[in-house]
């Protein structure tokens, strides 16, 4: 996949399950949790949530961690999970602005296998009575 089509899909994956939410009748819950890649966390990346029925939940994954609200939450029951990351530089910092992350991504190739985004392997499940806090240990080792 072209680093264009990676930035393209991170945006899409974090900004179109926003889209289209008001007067939204679908219960939905908060979720958070760890991403590690190899048993480190995951630098930075982008994680949605997409559901037999309901909206889809997307989030950002700075340090290994992500925490989406009930509000942008996904919907109480099975979820697929994509997780895409770009591959940057170890050595360099990554920027607080926004618009220079989505920038720097651009020019970056995918960093994790297609079993985590594309062909996702990855499923949750979301429940209405308790915390939603899960763990994704990836690894970059085909399988």
């Amino acid at each position: 996949m072209s680093p264009a089509r990676v930035v393209a899909s991170m945006l899409l994956a974090v900004i179109l399950p926003c889209l289209g939410c008001g007067g939204s009748s679908v219960a939905r819950v908060p979720v958070s949790g760890t991403v590690t890649l190899d048993g480190a966390p995951l630098r930075y990346g982008s994680i949605v949530f997409t559901g037999t029925h309901g909206p889809r939940a997307g989030g950002i994954i700075r340090a290994g961690e992500f925490s989406i609200t009930r509000a942008e939450g996904p919907v109480i029951g099975e979820l697929r999970v994509e997780i895409r990351a770009p591959k940057l530089a170890d050595d360099k910092p990554l920027p607080s602005d926004p618009g220079e992350m989505t920038r720097l991504a651009i020019h970056a190739p995918e960093l994790l296998p297609e079993r985590y985004n594309t062909t996702s392997i990855l499923s949750v499940v979301a429940r209405g009575d308790g915390e939603n806090v899960f763990a994704f240990e990836l690894t970059s080792a085909e399988k």
